[in-house]
């Protein structure tokens, strides 16, 4: 069975800038050294993918799993998929001479192989018998996710395939009557918030009449409504659950995690996702001049966005101060438990690439601007720029982590009795879905949602504002008492 071990590390380029990628080295069996898959390191590198981290780690994931499912095919016999003898690499052939590598023939592979390693990601290899399955003990995969991976696996064939000259593996066919038309409804709600409506409105068209040949079909009935956070008990989450062990008339940083409680007001109150909190910086947080008492937050950009005044005039954006002044890297490209995810959210500073943090209602920015100066009043001197740090004595003054926040969390939700759990709302994102839902059942109108949510698109917030089952019940009771004069009076006689 084929070997693939994922590194991230830095790629040197002549005449350029060093790139930080993921490798992904691959060894034909135990006898051989690993070889690095070098058309991957070059798909890398042309497609700018640098900045796009985790888009990196999906894509190594994703061509690690069809290299295992092709080693698996050429040693169950059916020939299809065996890796070369000599080890040769495809780069070569693509442009990239002088880099050697691992060639599985991934160009010349037949779109019934891509087919079968679809079917069976989906099916898995657990119901096989030991001699089937040769060491590929793979569990069934959710529909989503296959799809995903063939999305991924689809853009690097699609590149492989023009850098060597072959067929593309996953060919385009004529899209059915059915699909043409489902296409173009997906395209009129993604054309009323296209800039450029006159070019969409011409490629349109040509996009929905044609369809891959190997697509991963939904099945099965589709996901309920995402739970939120009860905003009745938010208020007892941040009393009870994260209150320390200390006298009621204690300071408030000895009564309280005023750290964690800050990360909830910014979710809860301000509709932030989780990662973008701990992309925060002390110097990013003040006073708001329209009212002195509630905290005037901006989030940043991590790498563009430019760093506070505090930080001195001579960076030109965050990558830079952190690179020079702290040797440190920004959060959305590190790896490993300083990671933070980074959406591409709407700027509303697009110049500055920064957004502002919006409270519902504007209590939430008032709490949040006397726990912050409670806590920059105890917090752990640290050698970076980062608003939260982390009080573990084997991580003290190193940024706060994402982990580590998930945990304090899920044992405040405990502390108040209840089970943290993502289907019942109860995890840090049903907080964002909370603030989504209290903006709806304010009646402010789409597109200040959208603003205030940082979304780049109306439909976005969909998610976030629809109804789950009770308050759907509720609505429909309340409506029916509403009608309910309006029943004829003869039928009333039926029912008595």
């Amino acid at each position: 069975m084929v070997s693939c071990l994922a590194v991230y590390t830095r790629v040197a380029r002549p005449r350029e800038a060093d790139a930080s990628l993921h490798v992904l080295y691959v060894r034909e069996s135990e006898s051989k050294p690993l070889l690095p898959f070098s058309p991957l390191v070059q798909y890398f590198l042309e497609t700018g993918a640098e900045e796009r981290v985790p888009w990196q780690r999906e894509v190594v994931r994703a061509v690690g799993l069809l290299l295992d499912y092709l080693a698996w095919r050429g040693k169950s016999g059916d020939g299809a998929g065996t890796p070369t003898a000599d080890g040769a690499s495809i780069a070569s052939s693509a442009g990239a001479p002088g880099i050697t590598g691992f060639d599985p023939g991934i160009d010349r592979m037949p779109t019934d192989v891509l087919r079968a390693f679809v079917e069976t990601l989906l099916a898995g290899t657990q119901h096989l018998s030991e001699h089937e399955r040769r060491g590929l003990n793979w569990p069934p995969c959710a529909a989503p996710r296959a799809s995903r991976l063939l999305f991924l696996l689809n853009g690097f064939c699609d590149w492989l395939c023009n850098r060597t000259g072959r067929p593309i593996v996953n060919a385009w066919r004529t899209a059915t009557a059915a699909e043409r038309c489902m296409a173009l409804r997906w395209q009129d709600r993604r054309s009323a918030n296209a800039l450029v409506k006159t070019a969409f409105r011409r490629l349109r068209h040509e996009a929905a009449d044609r369809k891959r040949s190997v697509r991963v079909r939904p099945y099965g009935d589709s996901p309920g409504p995402v739970k939120a956070f009860d905003a009745k008990l938010f208020p007892r989450l941040l009393l009870h659950g994260f209150r320390r062990r200390a006298p009621w008339g204690a300071a408030l940083a000895r009564r309280f995690r005023l750290r964690d409680m800050l990360i909830a007001i910014l979710q809860h109150g301000g509709g932030l996702r989780v990662s973008e909190a701990f992309h925060l910086w002390v110097g990013d947080v003040g006073v708001d001049p329209d009212n002195p008492d509630s905290a005037l937050v901006y989030l940043y950009h991590p790498s563009k966005g430019a760093p506070p005044r505090s930080e001195g005039a001579q960076y030109k954006n965050r990558k830079d101060c952190l690179q020079h002044r702290y040797g440190m890297v920004p959060r959305h490209r590190a790896e490993g438990r300083l990671h933070a995810g980074w959406k591409r959210l709407a700027l509303c500073e697009p110049r500055l690439h920064r957004t502002r943090v919006h409270w519902f209602a504007p209590f939430w920015g008032e709490l949040f601007l006397t726990l912050f100066n409670a806590y920059c009043s105890v917090r752990t001197k640290a050698p970076h720029p980062f608003l939260f740090v982390s009080e573990n004595k084997k991580h003290r003054g190193d940024p706060y982590t994402l982990a580590a926040y998930e945990q304090a969390h899920a044992r405040a939700v405990r502390r108040i009795g209840l089970v943290p759990a993502k289907d019942r709302g109860t995890t840090p994102h049903g907080h964002r879905h909370a603030y989504g839902r209290a903006l709806k059942r304010a009646g402010v109108d789409r597109l200040i949602v959208m603003r205030a949510m940082h979304h780049r698109s109306p439909d976005s917030q969909d998610v976030y504002t629809e109804a789950d089952i009770s308050e759907v019940s509720r609505t429909l009771c309340e409506a029916s008492a509403r009608i309910a004069a309006a029943v004829p009076t003869e039928l009333e006689e039926v029912l008595r």
